[in-house]
């Protein structure tokens, strides 16, 4: 927070205390009236700070006001407080827009429109960068458009996309002209089903970032069961004569197709299946982004653990990672890191930089431990993989101690005892004599 505007505020709860706390004592609406001017002073820009908040909970002890009243004061500013719109997302919004103007929109209005010429595809390419640009820019310029928001807009897209290819592949239609108009509409159909459930969820872009992370997890999840179920068709052996060779080359490619359609298909609906979990077991958790980001650690973490145990069970025997236990190792290793990261969160708030540190040394961990193998010329495979896990675990451990996050746990423990001290006013004989007003609470 700006230090002129913490001054400005300390200030104001300086002078309100001053005669807020002889208000207090005869009159419950003047302490109100006092601990409302405050908030109000804080609230102006539409954000209290930890220093605002630490000197509002002081105030209201002194002024001996309820957590019910300062709810409601609270609750009623915000009310009354004017509209300030949030368009820290705009540009990655924009920036996403152009990404698809020109690697959809580009090619394929000159496709659609039977364009034969090569200059309208190269032009098409260029022109729809500048288009989508303004277009996004003018669409989005009264609207809130918060990280938030501009994330749930772009998983919806990702969505729309992916739901539309695998009705279109079910089909087995062979019109590719109907495929990428599909496509083309899918992509604002996607996006718009999100921003209803965003504007009805309203998350913050922690939040926001879960919900997207469960998503990609409902869709891997559905995407090995359904390899689990259904095995991808094998390739013909190599060794047969070349006329057997085509022929079971062809039966595999019809094979494999109608795979790829079936596969597609069902894992779109991964997506919302994803998200409605998230909404039923985390919808209540207050994620920061940096707690978004260490739930995506913990997801890729863990699926790097039950690949690493996979390996150290089934390494000497013939491993193929799309086997059944590869896939169980996988879908468990990413839920089971999830799960347990959003465990190992719930009562810190990490920052970006804090969560990305994380990562960073987990990485750096197993990195390390392997290349000491290397080093060493350590032959053993189990070996290598107790070395790579050893590693990233460390690295994981060295890094939180390093970091210095805060936790709710300690923040109640400091709550335990409170005191503050109070300037005031004690009438005497129809004086006022300065004082101070000890307030010890615990």
């Amino acid at each position: 927070m700006p230090i002129t505007k913490y001054f400005r505020f300390l200030l104001v709860c300086f002078c309100l205390t001053l005669t807020g706390s002889l208000v207090a004592q005869t009159d419950s609406t003047g302490a109100m009236n006092v601990y409302r001017q405050a908030y109000q002073a804080a609230f102006k820009d539409r954000e209290i700070s930890p220093d605002e908040s630490n000197l509002l909970k002081n105030l209201q002890k002194s002024l001996n006001i309820s957590d019910d009243t300062v709810r409601l004061i609270q609750q009623e500013i915000a009310r009354s407080a004017p509209h300030m719109r949030d368009q820290s997302g705009r540009w990655p919004l924009v920036m996403q827009n152009m990404a698809y103007g020109a690697g959809l929109y580009g090619w394929g209005i000159p496709y659609l429109l039977d364009v034969k010429d090569e200059k309208w595809y190269v032009g098409g390419e260029m022109l729809s960068l500048g288009a989508s640009f303004y277009l996004t820019y003018q669409f989005t310029k009264n609207m809130d458009i918060s990280h938030a928001r501009a994330q749930m807009l772009r998983y919806g897209s990702v969505i729309g996309l992916h739901t539309a290819a695998g009705l279109f592949w079910l089909t087995g239609a062979d019109k590719p002209k109907l495929l990428v108009s599909t496509l083309m509409l899918s992509v604002p159909a996607g996006m718009i089903i999100t921003d209803r459930f965003y504007r009805k969820w309203q998350p913050s872009l922690g939040q926001s970032w879960a919900l997207t992370q469960w998503g990609e997890l409902g869709y891997s999840g559905i995407n090995n069961l359904y390899k689990m179920i259904d095995p991808q068709p094998k390739e013909p052996d190599y060794d047969l004569d070349d006329e057997e060779y085509d022929r079971e080359m062809t039966r595999y490619n019809d094979k494999y197709e109608h795979w790829q359609r079936r596969k597609l298909f069902l894992t779109a609906f991964g997506h919302p299946l994803g998200m409605a979990l998230e909404r039923h077991f985390y919808g209540d958790r207050q994620y920061t982004f940096g707690d978004g980001l260490m739930l995506t650690n913990g997801r890729y973490f863990g699926l790097f653990n039950g690949l690493m145990i996979w390996d150290l069970i089934t390494r000497d025997t013939e491993q193929n990672a799309d086997n059944i236990d590869g896939l169980i190792f996988r879908i468990v290793g990413s839920y089971a890191g999830t799960i347990l990261m959003d465990r190992y969160i719930r009562n810190q708030d990490f920052t970006t930089g804090q969560a990305i540190l994380m990562t960073t040394g987990e990485i750096a961990g197993g990195l390390f431990a392997a290349g000491t193998g290397v080093i060493f010329e350590v032959k053993n495979g189990r070996i290598m993989d107790l070395l790579a896990l050893g590693g990233s675990w460390g690295g994981m451990f060295l890094t939180r101690r390093i970091l210095e996050v805060p936790s709710e746990n300690q923040v109640r423990e400091s709550d335990n005892l409170n005191i503050s001290f109070v300037p005031t006013f004690i009438p005497v004989s129809h004086k006022l004599i300065p004082g101070i007003s000890l307030n010890i609470q615990f």
